[in-house]
């Protein structure tokens, strides 16, 4: 309960959010300084959540004044998931994922939208609660734009349908060779058999080297339904690379644990908030929900389990 109060707080507090790093990229950013940038959810890839500006502390917080607020669009019914993303801050530009499907950027001077990316239009689809996008910089062979160079960027985003996207983070136009015309079905492998149960991703994927590694949110009951198991792609082309099953399959570490059949089609075990990444030893860490249990509350609706 505390994990999910603390991200509610997130959302309520992200206007002070942008104007915090509007005051801190003009103050004290160094051009090229990554330390003083927030490239990753907690602003690096082990979650350290800490930043080493100096320029606001306690003795001048209070001195803060707005400099300007964005709106973010908000359809019928959106109160029903709260406004809950971490902007990334890279290069003087703040972006951020609404929980109505949206990728935004945003000019961190100015607060001036630069783009916006909704790849549904579809203004009737749940909303889901959204902590924020991935960044990731590296060498690849055909850049995100289709021309061909060393140095590449990309924002990663999972829309409500479970696509994870690799966007242009000056357009936020889809990158043409990243899986299929700039995404990949997150469903695909997971949850084929299971067409209608709820799979999708409500914080940002992890990044470690040049592969993006991707959690899922999945239902807590029925017993049966998608796998949470936890994947990663190249960076570059959205080719899958691994795969890490939360509930072990016959002959991996684990799965003499599970009694009889009970672990086939298992769901529940499912990585929902942020990853963490130990960058030098090559280690990610998975805060694991639990299975979905197999037994009824009410005997009328045992079938369903």
């Amino acid at each position: 309960m505390k994990s999910r109060f603390a991200v509610r707080i997130l959302g309520i507090i992200i206007p002070t959010l942008l104007i915090l790093a509007s005051a801190v990229a003009q103050g004290q950013r160094a051009p090229g300084s990554v330390d003083e940038q927030w490239r990753s959810y907690g602003h690096d890839a082990g979650g350290m959540r800490f930043s080493p500006l100096k320029q606001i502390n306690r003795t001048d917080v209070q001195q803060l004044q707005r400099a300007w607020t964005y709106e973010v669009p908000e359809p019928p019914d959106s109160w029903i998931a709260s406004l809950e993303s971490t902007p990334l801050m890279v290069d003087d530009v703040l972006y951020f994922a609404t929980q109505t499907g949206r990728a935004i950027a945003v000019d961190a001077e100015s607060g001036k939208e630069i783009w916006v990316f909704n790849p549904t239009k579809d203004e009737n689809r749940r909303p889901v609660p959204n902590r924020g996008l991935a960044y990731w910089e590296g060498a690849s062979p055909v850049a995100c734009t289709g021309g061909h160079q060393g140095r590449d960027r990309r924002i990663f985003y999972v829309a409500l349908d479970a696509r994870l996207f690799a966007l242009d983070p000056a357009t936020g136009r889809p990158c043409e060779h990243f899986g299929e015309h700039g995404a990949i079905d997150l469903r695909k492998g997971v949850a084929d058999s299971w067409p209608d149960a709820t799979y999708d991703l409500t914080s940002p994927p992890a990044v470690y080297r040049d592969l993006v590694i991707t959690g899922c949110e999945l239902q807590e009951h029925p017993s049966k339904g998608p796998s949470g198991a936890i994947r990663a792609f190249d960076a570059r082309t959205g080719d899958l690379v691994w795969r890490f099953n939360t509930v072990p399959l016959p002959g991996e570490t684990g799965h003499e644990t599970w009694e009889g059949d009970g672990w086939k089609d298992r769901s529940g075990t499912n990585a929902w908030p942020p990853m963490s990444v130990d960058v030098e030893h090559g280690i990610i860490f998975l805060p694991l929900g639990s299975p979905s249990y197999d037994f009824c509350l009410f005997s009328e609706k045992c079938e369903a389990f």
